[in-house]
């Protein structure tokens, strides 16, 4: 996983609440990524805090690209294809997540205030803290580029 840090001069600059993050994805036949926020710093292991974004076209796991994972998930079939680049957009306002792909809303959730996470995922809520990208294993080859940020009040 890679994680961003934000500004060394400025810790606080990595806890963000409500954002607009943007990258461009592409990903190669059977690879499995995913876009984390609100999560927080893990030397090793998957992290444990906060919300995973999926990127997933054609690898074996059901859930796919644009559903946010084991919450509200895409199954089955990916809106885009393996081998091309497509928008990947996470709007994070409050309570209220929007994924899109390529400019088309895929998910649209709002955590309830009793949310209760999925079994093992007790980390799996909003609160703050920084982003992380994942590709999945070693066989899984995920592109990223032209990652974007912006801060939303």
């Amino acid at each position: 996983h890679l994680f961003w840090i934000g500004d060394p001069e400025n810790p606080e600059d990595e806890q963000l609440t409500n954002f607009h993050w943007h990258a461009k994805v592409k990903t190669m036949p059977k690879a499995n990524g995913g876009l984390y926020f609100h999560t927080q710093y893990e030397e090793s292991g998957w992290p444990s805090a906060g919300y995973e974004c999926q990127v997933n076209q054609t690898h074996k796991d059901r859930k796919k690209t644009g559903g946010l994972y084991a919450v509200a998930d895409v199954l089955d079939t990916s809106p885009v294809k393996d081998g091309e680049w497509y928008d990947y957009d996470i709007i994070v306002d409050g309570k209220h997540i929007v994924i899109k792909i390529n400019g088309v809303v895929t998910t649209d959730w709002t955590e309830p205030d009793d949310w209760q996470p999925p079994k093992n995922m007790s980390g799996r809520k909003l609160s703050q803290g920084t982003f992380a990208i994942q590709a999945h294993d070693p066989e899984s080859i995920v592109h990223y580029k032209d990652i974007r940020m912006k801060r939303l009040p």
